[in-house]
């Protein structure tokens, strides 16, 4: 997100984001973070399984929450096509 932007989400939720977070894989990497006792939980990593020295955007979970998909750029340009990438989404839920 850009510096300024806020983002309402309501608290029922759980959030699958892209940060350049220090300690990360490499470029953006995927985080999960959770409502809990009226805040958020300090977001996780996705672990190895997902992120990789590349970027990972574009999260979403089926309306069925059988599937998570993101993608990851095809190639290092700004106007490359991006791949994208599916896994059972209890392997992303799953993370504590």
């Amino acid at each position: 997100m850009a510096p300024g932007m806020g983002l309402s989400l309501p608290m029922r939720a759980t959030w699958i984001f892209s940060s350049e977070k220090p300690g990360g894989y490499g470029g953006h990497d995927q985080y999960i973070t959770r409502p809990q006792n009226g805040t958020w939980t300090t977001p996780k990593s996705l672990g190895p399984e997902i992120n990789t020295r590349a970027t990972e955007y574009g999260s979403y979970i089926t309306p069925d929450g059988k599937f998570y998909f993101f993608s990851r750029p095809a190639g290092w340009g700004v106007n490359d096509a991006a791949d994208l990438y599916w896994v059972d989404s209890r392997a992303v839920l799953g993370i504590k």
